[in-house]
């Protein structure tokens, strides 16, 4: 008569075995996620960002602010731990890199003060070249700059970077170029720490790159151009064109310039090339410069030149990769353009059109030379 009660106790003991042991499991699995989870996103990286943590944020936006910008693998497990490590979260800007773990970037974020004590405003001017960003960057930072290009030519620390940034590619790292990082290093005002490495300042300009080219992606992808030339074009259209307005239909004219084979013909292109700036006054000496940047003169390389000439800003990029039509029903299809004094661009089709418009702007007063 006892045998059903010995069965029922055998039913319960192997019942409490099996969830103990989902137990142990649920937790064994738990504890491997969360050393996942919890480790740095990239114990390998050099690089430092500056996060910044506004007055008011919960943890929970903190976390998800993190994992927006990848400092994180996960906002859930970050929440999870700061659970556990009941820690104060501090407003300010705070110094991270992926190489950081959870624990680490938690500590950092509870320290104070903020970097905002040590910090210094930077700006970097659109379509100045890489040398003028050198300049910058030594004055700011007491560095030299030999130091500074010395490390921009590092073969190394390039490659490093290819593999880091996707729109980065071995175009960089071709030997006829000036400077391998010219026209990639985006041009803004930044908040740095004092104590910024040389490093530090490249990724974070970089990584401002990257963030300006990620919704043009699939665009830059899809293009006939690699992002190396669209930067290229980009750069030459930055110097070329005073006003933002205009540079959609002089992205549009170099295409059809390179459409027809018709060498570009832009000066800015020879002023990089013999190392003048665009208010200096070219001689046919330099025009006929022989050089894989030179797009003018007997020596004018066909197509565009081998890398960008300056730092664009985002109005030449989005130009070069969405140069759309501002009427549909109208084909342009120009392929001279002139600057008057005024700004404004004026537009022929033919080389006898465009050099009736320059003698006509000539008579009129109007004529402009660009950095005059």
């Amino acid at each position: 008569m006892d045998k059903p009660k010995l069965d029922l106790d055998i039913i319960i003991q192997r019942i409490v075995l099996i969830l103990f042991s989902a137990g142990i499991l649920a937790l064994i699995i738990f504890a491997g996620l969360s050393i996942f989870f919890l480790s740095p996103v990239d114990r390998h990286y050099e690089g430092y960002v500056e996060f910044r943590v506004e007055e008011g944020w919960s943890r929970a936006q903190i976390a998800d602010e993190l994992a927006e910008e990848g400092l994180i693998r996960s906002s859930f497990f970050f929440k999870i731990f700061m659970l556990i490590n009941n820690r104060n979260l501090y407003a300010g800007t705070f110094r991270l890199s992926q190489s950081m773990s959870v624990y680490d970037i938690i500590r950092t974020l509870n320290s104070t003060p903020s970097l905002e004590i040590g910090t210094i405003n930077v700006t970097f001017i659109e379509g100045r070249r890489l040398v003028d960003h050198v300049r910058v960057i030594a004055n700011n930072f007491a560095k030299d700059e030999y130091e500074i290009f010395e490390r921009l030519a590092d073969q190394y620390f390039l490659e490093e970077l290819i593999e880091r940034y996707w729109f980065l590619t071995n175009d960089i790292l071709n030997e006829e170029l000036k400077h391998p990082l010219e026209g990639y290093l985006f041009p803004a005002t930044y908040n740095f720490w004092l104590e910024a490495s040389i490093d530090d300042i490249i990724h974070r300009m970089l990584s401002t790159m990257e963030a300006r080219l990620e919704i043009f992606r699939i665009d830059i992808e899809r293009s006939t151009f690699s992002i190396h030339e669209l930067l290229t074009m980009a750069s030459i259209i930055e110097l070329e064109v005073p006003r933002a307005l205009d540079r959609n239909k002089v992205a549009r004219l170099i295409f059809n310039r390179l459409d027809r084979g018709i060498t570009l013909g832009m000066d800015v292109t020879t002023h990089y090339a013999v190392g003048t700036e665009l208010r200096d006054e070219l001689t046919m000496a330099q025009i006929n410069t022989c050089s894989p940047f030179n797009t003018r003169g007997i020596c004018a390389v066909p197509g565009l030149p081998v890398g960008p000439i300056a730092s664009p800003s985002l109005t030449s990029i989005t130009a070069v990769i969405e140069p759309h039509e501002d009427d549909e029903d109208e084909i342009f299809d120009h392929i001279f353009f002139v600057t008057d004094r005024h700004l404004v661009v004026h537009y022929s089709r033919t080389y006898e059109e465009h050099r009736r418009i320059i003698r006509q702007l000539i008579e009129d007063g109007d004529w402009y030379q660009f950095g005059r």
